[in-house]
């Protein structure tokens, strides 16, 4: 079948009774029609549970910017918080510990949520593409199934089909069925051929662009340990934040010193009164205590579990993505759907029933009749020998322009006067003069059989000889 394709279907000869190249190449080709559409739907129905969690992966980078933005405010604010109570002797050493874990954390933000934005810049179009693929793979998976299942069954009833042909005796009926199915198969396997490329391309894009995305959701999948730690980070901090703010108002609340020696009825900040009047501290902690007692486990248990480097920070700095390119999902999944109503067109023509009903008149002998008076019907070009199939001859005067015979769609035999493209149809025996272009696809097939001969081959696959001169030309399609 490959070397019929590429030497391309229209110098193809037209197979004929007792051929089954066509019918076999036909067959191949539409089991492939099902594998590729059962191997589509498969690939359909696995990209769409796994979708959501690969677009919450590649969301990874915009979650760690905000995450990091986030951070950054709390870190600031817990730095001057920090800086103001580490006075307070009995949080001092533990407010020092988480300053210097404070400012290294800060000293990270700024370049990894730079980096982290260029990632998501970069994966953002992916992650977009993925999201307006989500609402396609319903209908797209559903026509794969369609696909699938409509192969599947004309293939099984064709199949049945020509072997009953096949295993009739000898004869008319067996003889035209053959025919019939060789026809039909040599018309419908370059639309068949054609829907096997576009499933294959389809196939070949989603394999190709979910090997990419996956090697892309490996690489990012670290950045939900920098989430975690951030996450972390501030489920520690924060919580304290709101305490350590108000002891740093605190610090400026003033005091009037009540003991009597010199600074009796001096007005001072407890802050003033940890820094430089530390014999009244006890004044100072009566207005501390309620609120710094509270914090002061947790506080010592954050200075000794807080990070000082976020993990994976590094990796983020360091990362390299290679983006791959996005397929027309919608666009390729359209030319599917069109394809595939054109594939139903062609194989709803089909209309070959084995055994064959009784006392069936065959095209051949209907054709027979239509043309026993065909050659006085040509004034102004040459017909030469038609062999009906049944020994007669009718033969017409030579010369004057050269005729082809053709076969249309409706079963009329059809001559075509070269160069002019004047048209001759005999319908029912009646010929009938028609002008203009015809476009030979759409009209009839003919096929060269050597020695002169030529085969005109109907829909319906019945096929009738032309014997003929050397002048006799015909078109091959």
């Amino acid at each position: 079948m490959a070397t019929k394709r590429g030497t391309g279907r229209s110098s193809a000869p037209l197979a004929l009774a007792g051929d089954d190249d066509s019918v076999g190449d036909f067959i191949t080709a539409l089991t492939t029609t099902q594998t590729q559409a059962t191997q589509l739907s498969s690939s359909l129905q696995s990209m769409k549970s796994t979708l959501g969690s690969v677009i919450e992966v590649l969301g990874y980078p915009e979650t760690v910017s905000q995450d990091l933005d986030n951070l950054n405010t709390v870190l600031s604010t817990a730095s001057t918080v920090l800086t103001a109570v580490s006075i307070i002797p009995e949080i001092s050493a533990e407010a020092d510990i988480i300053q210097t874990a404070v400012k290294s954390l800060q000293a990270e933000i700024e370049p990894a949520k730079s980096a982290a934005d260029a990632i998501d810049a970069e994966v953002k179009p992916v992650r977009d593409a993925l999201t307006q693929v989500q609402s396609l793979l319903d209908q797209a998976i559903q026509a794969a199934n369609d696909t699938a299942s409509a192969a599947q069954t004309f293939l099984t009833n064709f199949q049945q089909i020509n072997a009953c042909i096949n295993s009739l005796p000898d004869g008319p009926a067996k003889t035209q069925g053959l025919a019939y199915l060789s026809s039909f198969a040599a018309t419908a396997e370059p639309v068949v051929d054609t829907f096997n490329t576009a499933l294959t391309t389809v196939n070949g894009a989603i394999s190709d662009f979910s090997n990419a995305v996956t090697e892309i959701e490996n690489q990012l999948s670290f950045m939900s340990e920098i989430t975690g730690a951030i996450e972390s980070v501030l489920g520690e901090l924060a919580p304290l934040l709101g305490p350590l703010q108000s002891l740093m108002n605190l610090l400026n609340t003033s005091i009037t010193i009540p003991i009597v020696g010199p600074f009796y009825g001096l007005s001072v900040s407890i802050s003033d009164i940890l820094t430089d009047f530390q014999q009244f501290i006890d004044l100072a902690m009566q207005i501390l205590s309620p609120v710094l007692d509270p914090i002061l486990q947790p506080l010592e248990q954050l200075a000794q579990s807080i990070i000082s480097q976020i993990p994976g920070i590094d990796q983020l700095l360091n990362l390299h993505i290679d983006i791959p390119g996005i397929p027309d999902f919608s666009g390729l999944f359209g030319n599917i759907s069109s394809l595939l109503t054109q594939l139903q067109g062609v194989l709803q023509q089909f209309n070959l029933t084995c055994p064959p009903a009784a006392n069936q008149v065959s095209f051949a002998e209907q054709l027979q009749t239509h043309m026993k008076d065909v050659s006085g019907a040509f004034a102004h070009g040459a017909l030469y020998a038609l062999d009906l199939g049944a020994g007669k001859r009718n033969v017409a005067a030579s010369g004057g322009p050269v005729f082809r015979a053709e076969l249309d769609l409706a079963k009329r035999i059809v001559f075509v006067q070269a160069g002019t493209g004047r048209i001759l149809a005999v319908e029912n025996g009646a010929p009938v003069l028609k002008r203009g272009l015809v476009t030979p696809a759409s009209h009839f097939r003919v096929t060269a059989k050597g020695a002169g001969k030529f085969a005109l081959t109907s829909e319906d696959g019945q096929v009738l000889e032309i014997a003929g001169k050397t002048e006799f030309k015909a078109d091959r399609h």
